[in-house]
């Protein structure tokens, strides 16, 4: 636990996590306490009943920025930055350690690194949350797709300027028997497009995302996480907790401007009887309350994959008898020498984008597309030809920064190959 020693203004602009031990540090969160100069040196278990209780508040309060683990570096918009200098604060730190043997030879110096600036960006940026609450939550076993859900409701964002706040990244946080996370947008009973989606949630790359274009919350919206969990190689019910092997249902939602209103927003059915009405805790309104779901008309649902077959892995492709490049809006030079170049048109009416590339190779290409630009998270495109010339691709996911595995989900199709550094393809998400 550390003051806050700043003596002008000051925003964060960037963070680092700074992880050594990450087989064993699944989480970090940093959070902004009020004035804690009597526990200025304690150090203690999360959340234990015995600690005092201005550090299990601060534990449940304002969120400055987290790290899970797969998360890289974050930098912020151009425009916003985290606030730094809040009167009589401190700082605290939580990390969380998985260590299931008890092994007593492991020692950790991880944390997070802060870049800091004094030249003000014009806008504060804060971090809230949206979940079911941590409690309640059980998961029966043999379930292949048990679902939770948790509500921020239009009571709690009630509170927000009238003008509303803009969502520029999110970070779905759940546990290992999570398979899809999804973040809903209500408002004035209509259901708005979703903030974010994961439909292949992985506790080992918590990445945060960048939304694009940003997604404005009013006054009055509600936000709806559901959280599905497959419990098929369990044998008992998995509780709600902050161990690895329990589970949560959360999103850290990144906005601007900073607001107080907005911070913890969560949910949980009432226990007497696990359905409606629920309650809710949220920083407007620090209590638990009743709480009525926002009834609203859904989005149509458009199946863009129907009547889509999906092809076999290892496809032999088509010739590509004339590659014309001008039928192409887009193109960049990925390697800046001319060497590898890719082109694409992207169709939204049916959901398929049509890549080509050019490419100088001795025998094989590829390329991946992840949404922070690292390998960590990348859907990747591997062709070559062999000695006897028949060209092969395939399609696969990079988790780690090792040869990628082949992709679960098998989505390229319409491949033509014309000389072996030329190939089109098109790919959709079904």
């Amino acid at each position: 636990l550390s003051p806050v020693c700043l003596g002008s203004l000051r925003r964060a602009v960037q963070y680092q996590r700074r992880v050594h031990g990450q087989y064993v540090l699944p989480l970090l969160l940093l959070y902004v306490c009020p004035e804690l100069h009597e526990h200025i040196t304690f150090e203690g278990e999360c959340y234990h009943p015995l600690n005092p209780e201005l550090i299990n508040q601060c534990n449940l309060g304002l969120v400055l920025t987290g790290w899970a683990v797969g998360g890289q570096d974050q930098h912020l918009p151009s425009n916003v930055g985290f606030p730094l200098s809040f009167e009589n604060r401190h700082m605290l730190i939580e990390i969380h350690y998985d260590n299931p043997t008890l092994n007593p030879n492991i020692f950790d110096s991880s944390g997070i690194r802060l870049w800091v600036t004094d030249d003000l960006r014009p806008i504060d940026a804060g971090v809230a949350y949206v979940g079911h609450m941590v409690f309640n939550m059980d998961i029966p076993a043999r379930e292949e797709a048990f679902e939770h859900k948790g509500i921020c409701s239009s009571f709690c964002t009630s509170g927000l300027p009238r003008e509303g706040v803009q969502i520029f990244s999110t970070n779905f946080h759940a546990h290992l028997a999570s398979t899809q996370m999804h973040l809903q947008h209500l408002r004035n009973g209509r259901e708005l497009e979703p903030i974010a989606t994961d439909r292949y949630y992985d506790f080992n790359y918590q990445q945060s995302h960048a939304t694009k274009p940003e997604v404005t919350i009013m006054p009055g919206d509600e936000l709806v996480i559901s959280c599905t969990y497959n419990t098929m190689d369990r044998n008992a019910t998995t509780p709600a907790g902050i161990a690895t092997y329990e589970e949560m249902c959360r999103v850290f939602i990144a906005y601007y401007p900073f607001d107080y209103s907005f911070g913890p927003c969560e949910s949980l059915p009432n226990p007497t009887d696990f359905g409606p009405p629920l309650l809710e805790n949220c920083e407007f309104s620090p209590y638990l309350g009743p709480l009525e779901p926002m009834e609203y008309e859904p989005l149509p649902v458009v199946d863009l994959c129907e009547g889509y077959e999906k092809p076999p892995l290892d496809r032999v492709p088509k010739p590509l008898e004339q590659f014309d490049r001008s039928k192409y809006e887009h193109r960049v030079e990925l390697d800046g020498e001319g060497k590898f170049i890719l082109y694409w048109n992207h169709d939204h009416v049916h959901g398929t984008v049509d890549f080509a590339t050019e490419v100088e190779t001795t025998g094989w290409a590829g390329f991946g597309i992840s949404e922070n630009g690292g390998m960590i998270g990348a859907d990747v495109v591997i062709g070559w030809q062999e000695r006897n010339r028949d060209v092969h691709f395939h399609d696969r996911m990079a988790i780690e920064r090792i040869l990628p595995g082949i992709d679960l989900s098998q989505d390229l199709y319409d491949i033509r190959v014309g000389l072996f550094m030329m190939m089109d393809f098109q790919t959709r998400q079904c």
